[in-house]
């Protein structure tokens, strides 16, 4: 379990902590992320990508459900997920809304071996800000600090292989200094990721305004098609 470590024995159905009886059941996979909505240029020029890569085995993530992560919790109880709301109410009531700018093309491991393909964003005030002050909440309420620096990017595939190495390379030159999107980012979400075969499906837990909460009456599955 991410965030607050407790001292757990595993038994047959529950983990039995010190603050009580955990039902793995009702753990959900959390993250915290900014929405992305893709304008039509914006979604013509992921087109271009994914053209350009036909013929790899490349598992592309559907546009409507772009988005750049802000924290990444997986496996979470209820215990926590109070804790990281309560964390996120604070900060957000001191933030105010941006303008995020996605530029650049680029790829996790290496060019060499390729594994996943991204769209990066520039470090905005408000962003290193909301970043900042979300850690440093969290830290506050027992979560541990991340091992990896912060690197803002919209994941668009994720790769198993290339027909063509030589295309990867066209591409990320041509891109290289490319302003793919401008967008004002007036929330983040709080989200429960469910694997499934055919995708993953975000579902939103919390939706927090910059400035206040908007709220969580409803939630909104999204589903990967």
């Amino acid at each position: 379990m991410m965030g607050i470590v407790y001292m757990c024995t595993i038994q047959t159905v529950f983990f039995e902590c010190n603050h009580g009886i955990i039902n793995p059941d009702k753990m959900k996979r959390t993250f915290l992320a900014l929405d992305i909505y893709p304008d039509e240029h914006f979604r013509k020029d992921i087109e271009a990508i994914r053209r350009a890569l036909h013929g790899g085995q490349i598992k592309w993530v559907d546009p409507d459900l772009l988005h750049l992560t802000l924290r990444f919790f997986g496996d979470t109880d209820e215990h926590d997920l109070a804790l990281i709301s309560d964390a996120v109410l604070k900060v957000t009531a001191e933030i105010h809304p941006f303008q995020l700018t996605l530029n650049s093309l680029g790829v996790f491991k290496n060019f060499r071996q390729p594994r996943v393909i991204w769209i990066g964003s520039d470090h905005p005030a408000g962003l290193k800000d909301l970043k900042k002050k979300v850690d440093d909440e969290l830290t506050r309420q027992g979560f541990h600090p991340e091992d990896k620096a912060f690197s803002p990017h919209l994941t668009l595939g994720r790769i198993k292989s290339l027909s063509a190495q030589n295309r990867l390379a066209e591409l990320l030159e041509h891109y290289r200094d490319f302003t793919f999107y401008q967008q004002f980012i007036p929330q983040i979400v709080l989200y429960e990721s469910i694997l499934r075969k055919e995708g993953p499906e975000y579902i939103q837990l919390k939706v927090f305004t910059l400035e206040g909460i908007k709220g969580n009456s409803d939630t909104l599955s999204l589903q990967n098609g």
